[in-house]
């Protein structure tokens, strides 16, 4: 039963959605095991992008038949494509009618030191700067006997 049909998710083929396999991974095959619970191939140069991979059945909706948030998160990763959980990830998540988890808020990745993109050069020139210069003091300390700072 690795490919399965999902009728809820059909309306989003033209966007980039391909199916949901189960019991694996589409890459691996039927049997195959990763550690989280589901994830989604959803970046553009992966050959199995667009797909939904859960690792069980159950996972798949609710037990009043409606698709799961699991799968509404994982299928907004495929409508946000190439984007981890961040802004546009938890926006796609709540136009599907899906809700963010702890672990998912922006807090949370900030508070973790999680997926934060330097989005400007200056800052990102200056910081490479100061770990250089950190680098350079700690091998300098090594050099003459001390310990790093």
């Amino acid at each position: 039963m690795p490919k399965i049909d999902f009728p809820e998710f059909e309306k989003y083929k033209e966007q980039g959605f391909k199916g949901i396999f189960v019991g694996g991974c589409i890459k691996r095959g039927d049997g195959s095991s990763f550690r989280s619970k589901a994830h989604a191939h959803n970046y553009h140069r992966y050959p199995n992008f667009g797909w939904i991979c859960v690792r069980s059945a159950k996972r798949l909706r609710t037990p009043s038949g409606k698709p799961s948030i699991l799968m509404l998160e994982e299928l907004a990763h495929i409508l946000t494509p190439n984007h981890p959980h961040d802004d546009t990830w938890r926006k796609k998540v709540r136009e599907l009618g899906g809700w963010i988890l702890r672990h998912q808020t922006k807090k949370y990745h900030i508070k973790q030191g999680y997926g934060q993109r330097i989005t400007k050069m200056k800052v990102s020139k200056d910081y490479l700067a100061l770990c250089r210069e950190k680098t350079k003091a700690d091998l300098k300390a090594i050099k003459n006997g001390g310990i790093p700072l």
